[in-house]
Parts: structure tokens; C-alpha cells; sequence
């Protein structure tokens, strides 16, 4: 019966679209880059401001020491593995705490997998050790005009982006390293260069890198020293290992190769040797194997199961990995212990241990959630949406995002983010986390992972309501009953709304991308395309063709797809911006990259949309996706969302959508205001008499457009439905004003 239907109406579509599509095509102007200033938000959250707002999250990060704004103290660099974003922790010293730095300007390059800031060549400015192609790469550091930026370093030392290392018998070949494990790269043998320790390719030996430089003056020239370094072997089904009775012996090795390994080397019994804090992938703790010998000829003599086996010991689900730091600055080292592994799991911790320098207790737990309480990270894919909830006309903020607490429950939550307005003492904006489990979406919506929002006034009742794309290819509806456009009530839910026949991981957005009035949906999901539903029905009563490949819809709208050469992924997210009053599709991806296309009003269905630079190179966090707020006199907003669960905020000046444009109040009048008398005048005296005036509703959508060769105008508005609008003045001189207004 379904497909019957389709068969009555789909010819006479065809005739009707043809009267319909735009036949001018949109001119885009972008000569000038996006601008990307650093953010002005704090969050409430549990009752404590939290002022690294704008961190992304930590799903399994990764932390290095380094002294980047050269004041003497070591700030902390933070790499996420899933999300792979860096951030910079500083130290605050009047609240002992650590707060993400953004006055440091930093151009770090994409990399993946693991990143360790070192300095290889003793210029005092940090380089990034990296997974690479073969094995490990190296990316080279330099400051300009106080900007850091990073190039890849190649040449002899290398293969294509990977360093290469001399046998014994002279012949060259990769270091190799699993992109899973995270190696120890210190100076081992004191003589001013960095060695390296990893673990080689079955996983059983942790094979010694030394660095050659003081014999060949190159600063990455490496050997490879010792093919047993400790004397112990993996094993390849426990997270055990097998100790040598000598330091002139390796124990023979296990069968079978072992998923993955984190190292660490810190001295842990306090005899100013090093030791090994050893993490296996699939073991939820660390091993702590105690050195015998020197740093660069280690010789494990006994092992604990656990670190530290006297206190509260780590235990992060799937793969810890621990990490040398001083945390409060006194000099003595502590260890950080974080999740390494699975991203099918949120970390159940992030343990501290403060170093005490005492023999039989060296290292004491201080917290299982350590920056916990000082980030905001709400589980996993995280996806924001500006929108306003309570009525006060602030935009406030919906963030959909996934929390799994234990291996075998996954629930889907939506986080509501109120605005609280300007703090006018530090000139930050405020938003308070009003509710973790808003609408208790987890009940409505039991299948599927990373939900994605997007609204509209999809019935024309004169509020938005809300749609919900999930990762199994499902598209859900939250009917908003309260008929305000600024405020949402929730009237009703409807699952698998209109029987949309979409792939894996559904990204919906609604917007009038034909210019008939209706609110089509645009669905991104995991091949990358851009499918287009194109609405068929009325304001008030939405209808779709569910399956993309019936004409009107389109499956691949633009010949879009969106991939990295690395993955088969695209998972994109579409995102409709405006620039100068233009269209602009901009696409999320799971790379993380922005990807923005020029519509072809046209050609929907057989051009090639045209890909352009607007984000100059803004990279949000692998699964990422957006969300943008006009604000009339202030700047646009963005607020991104990705893999680990946290937000960034970014202001620009470049993005601007023409419903706010800059004016002078008092050059024009509307009255009445709020008017519901069936019409709304418009007056200005020390404007010119002739010109255009453009009517928006609050989604951007033209509600009417007319020319003008007086001082005043009158629209007729006996139909409109309450709400919010916004008048655009263009006036022939080429000044423009604009004003908002409101129908009761």
C-alpha cells in the first residue's frame, strides 16, 4: 500500500517542481576567511563556574609537559586520541588549578593516533612526536611574530614521514611502532639527545632506539641498541610478563601477539633508577616492572600487578596508560593515568598520584576524576544546537550526546544549556546546565548512538520544533506545543517520523533550500552523502517521499561525499550558513574537517556543487558537528560538538547572516510593536525615499519582499502567525538598516 502511493503522486511532482525551482544561482562571495576569535563563555554545572568551557572534551587524552609561553613553569599539552584535538593546560596559582589557554596561538597540525611534545633539537621550542605512516614521524617546531606552527621533518633520517634506524649489519629500515601503543622518548643515556622504547612488531620486546647524534652531529640519527630492553617478554594472552634470572639473557617469547602497550618510565621505588609502568590493552591496570639497572640498560627484577599496589590503584576500562608530570610544580614528578583505549566506552576516571619522594609510598592518590569538575564533558558525540528553551528570548543551547557507563548500556541524552545572559564583571556570557536528561530522551529513543538535532517551524504553529537523527539510520520528531518561537514544550514524540529510508548515521537539517516555503531536510549520514527530502506537503502539514532515490529527493545532493583518504568514513553533518544574505552548505565529517559547497539553485539534482575555503582550515574534533547563532549587534557564535563530548565556542566577524545588520533605532520607526491590527508600518525621515524592504522569520526563511519610493511602508500581516520577525531596509544608496518586530 505504501509503495502504491508513491506510484499515484510521483509523475505529477515532476510538472509541479518544474514551476517551482529557483532559475538564479546564488553569487557567493568569500574572499576573505573565516576569523576565529577565542571564546567568552563560562558554565554552570553542579554549582561550580566552569571557565574551561570551551575545552572539547577528553575522551582518552594524552598529556605532555612542556613550557610553551617560555615563563619558566611547564604548562601541560593536551592530545585526544578520538577526538584529536590538542589544548594547552596552564597552571593557575592563585586557585591551584590548571584552565585552558587561549591567548597562546598555536597552529597544530593534524595528526593522529598519539602525540608527544619533545624537543629534539634543543632550540627550546617543542616538537611533536607522532604516529606516521611507517612508524613514527616528527614534526618540528618554530615560532614567528609569537605564533607556533609545526612543519613535518623528512630527509635521510626518514622513511617518507616515519623515522628509519641502522642494524647492526649497516642496512636501514622504520622504527617500528603500533599506532595503539604510546613509547617512552627521553633522553636514556644522558647525552643531551632522545632515545625511544617501543614495542616491536609481534609486541612481545621492547626494542631500545638510541639516538647516534653526538657521533653523527644529525640531531634524529638512530640505532637500534638493545632488541630486549628490561629482559621480560609480553605475554600474549595476559597482561603478565616473563622476567630473565639475568641480565645477560632474553626469556624466549609467547606465540602470540599481544593488541597493545602503553609505557611509562618513572622511578617508582625511589632507588633513582627508572622504572616501567606498563598498560596492556583489554586490562583495566597498570603493572609496575622495577628496574635493576640503568636507564638505557634495563633489567627488570620482580613486578607488581597493580600501581600502586599500596593505595587506591588505577583502573581505567579496556587500556590506562600513564603519564610522567609535575603537577603542582614542586619539582617532584607525579602520574596522571587515563583511558588508551576503547571508544565504544566512557573512561571511568582520570587518576592523579602526587609524588611524596618516600621509599615505601612514593606516589599518593589524590583523585579518580582529576579536571573533572574543572571541564565540561558530557559523555561522547557530543552535538549542539543554538535554540531558545525557556521563554526570555536568550538563545539557549540543546547538546545531544550518547553516555555509556558500563559495557552493556548506551543511552541517549539531551543536555539543556540555559543562557544566562552577560556577566557584565568579566564580560563573559554565562550558561547554566539546567538539566542533564532533558525531555528524558533516553526513554523516547532506545535505539541507535550519536544523536543529531536540528529545528524548525515544521507546522507552522509558531515554534520550532525539534528532529533527531541517529546513528542506525533513524529520524525521530519533538513536536513543540507551546506555539512561542522562543520557548519549548513538549507536545508529543514521533518515532521514525515519516518513514525516512536513510543509511547509518542520519544528520538531518531543515531548511527551504528550493525556496517554496516549505522546510525541506537535508540528511547527511555515514558514506558522507548529502541526501535531499524535498517537502511535498503544506507550512502546516510536512510530507515526504521517504525513500532519497524517488524524484523529487535527491540521494547524493551535489555529487557530495564526504571522506579522508585514511577512512572509509565521511559521517557528514550538513549545515546551512549565511554569508552577506547567502546559502552556504557547510558539512561536518568524521575527519573532523569543515567542508563548505556553494548551492546551485539551478540544478539541484545533476550539478556539481562547488567546494570553497569559509573556515579557513577549522578543524572541530574528529565526528564533528555545528552549530551557529546570528546575534544582531554582536558577533556570530559557533559552537561545535564532537567524538569526546565536549564543546568549543568560536566568535567571528565574518559569518553574518543579513537578518542583523547594524542600525540606528532611532532612523526607524515601527509601530505598532508588537502589532496585531492586520498591519505594521515603517517610517524613516533621514533616510532616502526609495529602496527595498526583505521580511525574515527567525529561521531566515523570506516572508515577504517589496520595493519602496517613499519614507514609509505598510505590510499587510492579517495572515502571519505569531512570532518573531525581522525587517532588512536596503536602501538605493546602498545604506542598509534593519529592525525587528513582533505579530501577537
Amino acid at each position: 500500500m505504501h509503495h502504491l502511493g508513491r506510484k499515484i503522486y510521483r509523475w505529477q511532482l515532476i510538472l509541479v517542481l518544474s514551476l517551482i525551482f529557483f532559475a538564479g544561482v546564488i553569487k557567493v562571495s568569500l574572499a576573505q576567511e573565516i576569523i576565529l576569535n577565542p571564546p567568552s563563555i563560562n558554565i554552570l554545572a553542579n554549582s561550580v563556574i566552569i571557565e574551561n568551557a570551551s575545552s572539547g572534551g577528553m575522551y582518552a587524552p594524552q598529556f605532555s609537559p612542556f613550557d610553551i609561553d617560555n615563563d619558566q613553569r611547564d604548562e601541560i599539552i593536551v592530545f585526544d586520541r578520538f577526538s584529536e584535538l590538542f589544548g594547552i593546560l596552564k597552571w593557575n596559582t592563585e586557585d591551584k588549578s590548571y584552565q585552558y589557554e587561549y591567548n597562546i596561538e598555536v597552529r597544530w597540525p593534524r595528526v593522529n593516533s598519539w602525540a608527544l611534545i619533545r624537543d629534539y633539537n634543543n632550540d627550546g621550542i617543542g616538537d611533536i612526536f607522532t604516529q606516521g605512516e611507517h612508524g613514527i614521524a616528527v614534526w618540528k617546531g618554530d615560532i614567528e611574530a609569537g605564533i607556533w606552527s609545526f612543519s613535518r621533518v623528512t630527509g635521510p633520517q626518514f622513511l617518507d614521514d616515519s623515522l628509519i634506524f641502522k642494524s647492526e649489519d649497516g642496512s636501514t629500515t622504520n622504527i617500528y611502532h603500533a599506532a595503539s601503543d604510546i613509547p617512552v622518548i627521553e633522553d636514556l643515556d644522558n647525552d643531551g639527545d632522545l632515545d625511544i622504547l617501543t614495542f616491536e612488531l609481534s609486541g612481545s620486546y621492547l626494542y631500545l632506539y638510541e639516538c647516534m647524534s653526538d657521533d653523527s652531529g644529525l640531531a634524529l640519527d638512530y640505532k637500534l641498541s638493545d632488541k630486549c630492553w628490561g629482559k621480560f617478554v609480553e605475554n600474549g594472552n595476559t597482561n603478565g610478563v616473563k622476567l630473565s634470572q639475568t641480565p645477560a639473557f632474553c626469556p624466549l617469547p609467547f606465540t602470540t601477539r599481544h593488541a597493545g602497550s602503553s609505557n611509562c618510565l618513572i622511578d617508582i621505588d625511589q632507588d633513582s633508577i627508572p622504572d616501567l609502568l606498563l598498560g596492556d590493552k583489554g586490562y583495566p591496570t597498570l603493572r609496575v616492572l622495577y628496574n635493576g639497572n640503568t636507564a638505557d640498560s634495563g633489567f627488570i627484577t620482580h613486578q607488581d600487578n597493580v600501581f600502586p599496589e599500596f593505595s587506591e590503584p588505577a583502573y581505567i576500562y579496556d587500556f590506562p596508560a600513564a603519564y610522567k608530570l609535575d603537577v603542582n610544580l614542586d619539582s617532584i614528578n607525579d602520574v596522571v593515568v587515563a583511558n588508551n583505549g576503547s571508544v565504544d566506552y566512557d573512561n571511568d576516571g582520570l587518576f592523579l598520584y602526587k609524588g611524596t619522594n618516600e621509599e615505601e609510598k612514593a606516589f599518593k592518590w589524590v583523585t579518580s576524576n582529576w579536571l573533572f569538575e574543572q571541564f565540561f564533558d558530557l559523555g561522547r558525540f557530543s552535538a549542539p544546537l543554538f535554540m531558545n528553551i525557556d521563554g526570555d528570548q536568550r538563545t539557549d543551547i540543546l547538546v545531544a550526546y550518547n553516555l555509556a557507563n558500563d559495557q552493556s548500556q548506551s543511552v541517549n541524552r539531551l543536555a539543556f544549556l540555559k543562557n544566562e545572559g552577560m556577566d557584565t564583571e568579566n564580560g563573559q556570557i554565562l550558561y547554566s546546565l539546567k538539566d542533564a536528561n532533558f525531555l528524558k530522551l533516553g526513554e523516547r529513543i532506545e535505539s541507535g548512538i550519536r544523536p543529531v538535532l536540528t529545528s524548525g517551524d515544521i507546522d507552522n504553529d509558531g515554534d520550532m520544533d525539534l528532529v533527531i537523527g541517529m546513528s542506525n539510520g533513524d529520524i525521530h520528531m519533538l513536536k513543540n506545543g507551546s506555539g512561542e518561537p522562543h520557548r519549548f514544550e513538549f507536545e508529543s514524540f514521533e518515532r521514525d517520523w515519516q518513514g525516512f529510508v536513510v543509511g547509518s548515521g542520519a544528520a538531518p537539517e531543515l531548511f527551504d533550500i528550493d525556496g517554496d516555503g516549505l522546510l525541506d531536510l537535508l540528511v547527511g549520514e555515514d558514506q558522507g552523502e548529502i541526501n535531499f527530502f524535498k517537502n511535498l506537503g503544506t507550512r502546516e502539514v510536512a510530507l515526504f517521499e521517504p525513500d532519497p532515490t524517488y524524484y523529487p529527493n535527491a540521494e547524493r545532493l551535489g555529487n557530495i561525499r564526504i571522506s579522508s583518504p585514511a577512512s572509509v568514513l565521511g559521517r557528514s553533518i550538513p549545515r546551512i550558513v549565511q554569508k552577506n544574505g547567502d546559502n552556504i552548505l557547510s558539512v561536518g565529517s568524521y575527519s573532523g574537517d569543515l567542508h563548505s559547497f556553494k548551492i546551485n539553485l539551478e540544478d539541484l539534482y545533476f550539478s556539481t556543487f562547488e567546494e570553497i575555503e569559509l573556515f579557513g582550515g577549522l578543524f572541530m574534533g574528529k565526528n564533528s558537528n555545528f552549530s551557529v547563532l546570528y546575534s544582531e549587534g554582536e558577533k556570530t557564535k559557533i559552537v561545535t560538538g564532537n567524538i569526546a563530548g565536549g564543546l568549543q565556542f568560536f566568535d567571528t566577524d565574518v559569518l553574518t547572516n543579513s537578518n542583523y545588520i547594524d542600525y540606528v533605532g532611532e532612523e526607524i520607526t515601527v509601530f505598532p510593536n508588537p502589532s496585531h491590527n492586520g498591519s505594521i508600518q515603517f517610517e524613516w525621515n533621514n533616510m532616502v525615499g526609495r529602496g527595498n524592504i526583505t521580511i525574515y522569520n527567525t529561521m531566515g526563511k523570506i516572508i515577504d519582499q517589496n520595493a519602496f519610493n517613499t519614507h514609509s511602508f505598510t505590510i499587510d500581516i492579517e495572515n502571519w502567525h505569531s512570532g518573531v520577525y525581522f525587517a532588512v531596509i536596503r536602501f538605493s544608496n546602498g545604506e542598509n538598516r534593519s529592525c525587528k518586530f513582533i505579530v501577537q
